[in-house]
């Protein structure tokens, strides 16, 4: 699991192993989704699979008694 800071205008820098895994490139666009405990990044650059909507429906199930799990 991968950390990062959130700077004073509100950026945030994905480590480059994810950026290169995600294929993230500037100019991107991404989602943000809330969920019951924090914030999801789906990137857009290409449509989401099957797998992609299973994992976030499953996000948003997680309840805060399993955060420990992802901590």
């Amino acid at each position: 699991m991968k950390h990062a800071i959130i700077g004073k205008n509100g950026e945030l820098i994905v480590p480059e192993e994810m950026r290169i895994r995600y294929h993230l490139e500037p100019d991107i666009p991404v989602r943000l989704v809330e969920t019951k405990v924090g914030i999801l990044i789906i990137p857009l650059n290409e449509p989401p699979s099957e797998e992609t909507m299973e994992e976030l429906a499953a996000w948003q199930r997680v309840g805060l008694a399993s955060w420990e799990r992802f901590s």
